[in-house]
Order: C-alpha cells, then structure tokens, then sequence
C-alpha cells in the first residue's frame, strides 16, 4: 500500500501554513467601508456602495472558510501520512 500512496509531507505542510498566512490576512482586512460611507454622494450612492461592501463582505467570507477548510485539510493530510508511516514501520518485520 504504502508503495502506491506517497506524499511529501513538507510541501503539503508549507502549502497549509501558506492557506493559513492568506486566510488570516483576508480576516484581519475588515470591512472597507466600516465608517466610511458616512456622508459619501447621495442615498442611491451610498446604498449601492452599502450592497457592495454586503456582496464584498459576504465574499470574502465564504473565501476565507475555504481557505480554512483547504487548510486543514492539508494539515489532516500531513499527520495521516505522520501516522500511516508509523504504523506500517511498526508492522514491519526487521532484519536480525
């Protein structure tokens, strides 16, 4: 089995902490127009800009719970790999 599945185990990891830098920096951006719509244009301006940041906020919510999901699915894929390898190691008979 362990000869038709392999994974490197590094680059998966880089990769997961790589999701986790971009969804972070997604999180922390905040809203753009928090405060910042007060006293722009006129009422139609200021309510499409206010269902735009909506759409945006909305967005970039569901972009960062994939970037989550993605994530740990990489990280659960790292300690899979950690414990398939210690567990076939354990079954293997050594040489004496």
């Amino acid at each position: 089995m362990a000869t038709n599945f392999s994974c490197d185990t590094e680059v998966v990891a880089r990769t997961a902490q790589e999701l986790e830098h971009v969804h972070s920096a997604m999180s922390s951006a905040g809203d753009w127009s928090r405060g910042g719509l007060d006293g722009v244009g006129g009422e139609e301006i200021h309510a499409a800009l206010s269902r735009f940041d909506e759409v945006v906020s909305r967005s970039r919510q569901e972009i960062t719970d994939a970037l989550r999901q993605a994530a740990n699915r990489f990280t659960a894929l790292v300690d899979g790999e950690f414990r398939l390898d210690q567990e076939l190691a354990a079954k293997t008979p050594t040489d004496k």
